[in-house]
């Protein structure tokens, strides 16, 4: 077996939502526990004629779930609400508090239902000048006193 026939066969294509994204194995065994790192061919969404994967998923929030996999830094896409990345993150077994500093919070300011209602109000500042004497942001779903 030569070299290049051996890079070819550590290669997977795996097309999300119609757009193809070519890796290597080893690449997604790098996050075990996950959708990825489990692929076998014998998963109903393999094509053996294709030579590929398919997943039926947004393509934009893949490009940054398999980004993830080659670099070990998850960073939050703008361009999705925080509900739909959330979504994605669950089905490609993947955890959302592993998101990067840098767009931790832009995440949690879209993607968290009980911060996002913030904008709305302003920022932290603005509301104390307009006389709230204390300002709290709950990190879950649930108000504890």
């Amino acid at each position: 077996m030569n070299l290049i026939n051996m890079d070819a066969e550590n290669r997977v294509v795996l097309n999300v939502g119609g757009i193809r994204h070519e890796t290597y194995k080893a690449t997604l065994k790098k996050i075990p526990a996950t959708r990825l790192s489990r692929l076998t061919e014998a998963l109903a969404n393999y094509d053996p004629i294709l030579n590929e994967y398919f997943f039926d998923r947004h393509p934009g929030v893949f490009a940054q779930v398999l980004n993830y996999y080659r670099t070990g830094k998850l960073h939050y896409p703008t361009d999705v609400c925080g509900p739909l990345f959330e979504e994605e993150l669950e089905f490609w077994g993947l955890d959302a508090n592993q998101v990067e500093p840098c767009c931790w919070m832009t995440y949690t300011q879209v993607g968290n239902p009980s911060t996002s209602h913030l904008g709305e109000l302003g920022s932290i500042p603005r509301l104390l000048s307009l006389g709230f004497s204390r300002v709290a942001i709950f990190t879950d779903y649930a108000y504890h006193p």
